[in-house]
């Protein structure tokens, strides 16, 4: 298993994705001068865009899908330029430039974001990309001063568990998850998060045991490959 796949299998996703709930159609520019009403509206642009998806009935139906998707994510960037303040607006793009690939263009807004003010997701995200770089130290510093506001937060104390393994403290990152999950993490979460702690440590039959327990409790839990190839 790859750095970035463990990293990724051991920092907790965002709570940022989008659902798709409702089906496109032909949009009219909203001119609002209320940034948060701006704001919706592009949200819900966005939402439409990926519940319509490319079709199999036709290459013109791919192409009006793709053009459509890519000019709400330019009215997403131009909204950031004229409300550079606007904190939702700058998780947004950091949250789409980071699933496009971009690690620094998101790194970018995720600092704009916790240079004004203290943002979970934009910690969690920031720390989980930092990692990826192969940064631990810095991750460890900057989710642990989250944790210190936010300690109630079962998602940060996951991340600031994976900051702490991968900065080399394999036992604080165990007793971390021990907190993620009194304040009501997932358990099939935790039970895997603790495998590839267990694994990455060399302690392959407690690592099959917990990957088993992480099935158990849910059987869309990715633990299944992680035991599978154990």
């Amino acid at each position: 298993m790859t750095m970035r796949a463990e990293v990724c299998s051991v920092a907790v996703l965002l709570a940022l994705s989008l659902s798709a709930c409702s089906q496109f159609a032909p949009h009219a520019r909203n001119d609002s001068t209320d940034p948060d009403r701006r704001y919706a509206d592009l949200v819900t642009r966005l939402e439409a865009a990926r519940a319509q998806g490319p079709h199999n009935d036709g290459l013109a139906d791919e192409q009006t899908a793709f053009l459509d998707a890519g000019q709400v994510r330019s009215d997403i960037a131009r909204f950031t330029l004229e409300y550079p303040q606007h904190v939702d607006g700058l998780m947004l793009n950091a949250t789409l430039a980071y699933e496009a690939g971009d690690a620094e263009g998101a790194v970018g807004y995720l600092d704009r974001v916790l240079a004004r003010v203290d943002h979970v997701d934009a910690a969690v995200l920031r720390g989980r990309i930092a990692l990826e770089q192969g940064n631990p130290q810095f991750a460890r510093k900057l989710l642990e001063r989250h944790v210190d506001r936010a300690p109630a937060d079962a998602t940060l104390r996951e991340a600031f568990a994976a900051a702490l393994f991968y900065a080399g403290d394999p036992d604080a990152a165990r007793r971390e998850l021990d907190t993620a999950e009194r304040l009501g993490a997932p358990a099939w979460r935790v039970l895997y998060h603790r495998g590839l702690i267990a694994e990455k440590s060399g302690e392959i039959d407690l690592a099959k045991e917990l990957y088993a327990a992480s099935v158990a409790a849910s059987a869309d839990s990715p633990a299944a490959q992680r035991l599978r190839a154990l």
